[in-house]
């Protein structure tokens, strides 16, 4: 089942949260809607959970128009960044307690919460309550709860914001296999550019009540809209500068521009898409920029390398380990960098 958001409008007082907001959220995907806090994302997360009414547009279900339905009859399963767990109740207990509210037969309950607890991973653990458990367990319960009724469409608000990094990076990993088996059609909240790009089949990048692109995962960060996008994906350096015709200068950098606008530019480099090297004779013009070496910080079988240039301020490239044992480079080594790839953006935004 897609989900469809037609025009939506939500204000708080004087604070509009959305606005105008269009978006399809493909049958059977996984969508990511990233953004800042204060980009509307939750908003519209609740609006199609029908926890939140809009003051205008419509939300449809495939073809069915839930505009105006309540939350319980929209066959929503919603999970909260704080779980939201009794903590009353056992772990079972939990999972079936949207069950047990609709009179499910006691036989199809234990089938059901039996099944999930598999598919959670905590079959061990269900005589346990929610404080005996760590934070990771925790939100699989919550997920499993908000599976139990059987679901249309599964919204997550956040699902792993509380949790550690490493963690976060497990569970999100699991919940890709986990819909990967059920198919679910899923939406869930995240600021976390990372997540999104790991999990998510469709990721819709929202900013101050808008979207500013929604596509795949390697569409959105090959190919960003606006230098929003570019900015919030996160790893790049702002250039700033002018664009003349066919071409674009920074300094005394000079890069190529297929764009048609003129006038004051911003290029964005992804510190993949900066090259380090050492100098030789003849540098210099419009392709290289001396740097110095400021700092340098491993990441596993990558390092981040901060220069620093006269000209640009400070710079960050990403380089493999093997490429920076070959530089030797160390605190004030002194390189030439140079640009493999940018985007460029004019004033309004017009990309390259």
């Amino acid at each position: 089942m897609d989900v469809q958001v037609e025009q939506i409008c939500k204000a708080f007082g004087e604070y509009a949260a959305l606005d105008h907001v269009s978006v399809t959220i493909p049958s059977g995907q996984l969508t990511a809607l990233l953004g800042p806090s204060g980009s509307g994302k939750t908003t519209l997360l609740r609006v199609i959970a029908g926890i939140e009414a809009p003051d205008g547009g419509r939300v449809k279900f495939g073809s069915t128009d839930v505009t105006n339905l309540p939350v319980r009859s929209r066959g929503v399963g919603f999970v909260f960044q704080d779980y939201a767990l009794f903590d009353h109740m056992t772990v079972a207990e939990n999972i079936a307690f949207g069950l047990s509210v609709r009179k499910t037969a006691p036989a199809q309950i234990d089938a059901r919460v039996r099944d999930l607890l598999a598919r959670v991973q905590l079959s061990g653990l269900a005589s346990r309550y929610p404080k005996q458990l760590s934070g990771g367990q925790r939100q699989r319960v919550a997920l499993a709860r908000a599976l139990a009724p059987d679901p249309q469409l599964l919204l997550l608000d956040e699902p792993f914001g509380a949790l550690d990094a490493r963690v976060r990076a497990e569970l999100r990993g699991w919940l890709r296999r986990l819909h990967d088996e059920l198919h679910l059609t899923s939406v869930f909240v995240t600021h976390d550019q990372e997540e999104a790009l790991e999990v998510a089949d469709q990721i819709v990048v929202m900013s101050s009540g808008k979207i500013e692109q929604a596509g795949a995962p390697d569409e959105v960060f090959e190919r960003p809209a606006s230098a929003f996008v570019m900015d919030f994906l996160g790893g790049v350096n702002v250039l700033e500068g002018h664009a003349r015709g066919d071409h674009a200068v920074f300094g005394d950098l000079v890069l190529p521009y297929t764009g048609s606008g003129t006038g004051r530019a911003r290029a964005y480099v992804r510190g993949e898409d900066l090259v380090l090297r050492q100098p030789v004779a003849g540098d210099g013009g419009d392709a290289a920029v001396p740097v110095t070496v400021e700092r340098v910080r491993r990441r596993g079988i990558t390092a981040r390398v901060l220069v620093h240039s006269e000209e640009h301020g400070e710079l960050t490239a990403e380089v493999p380990h093997h490429e920076l044992v070959e530089l030797g480079v160390e605190r004030g080594t002194k390189l030439v960098v140079e640009v493999r790839s940018a985007r460029i953006f004019v004033e309004r935004e017009r990309a390259a």
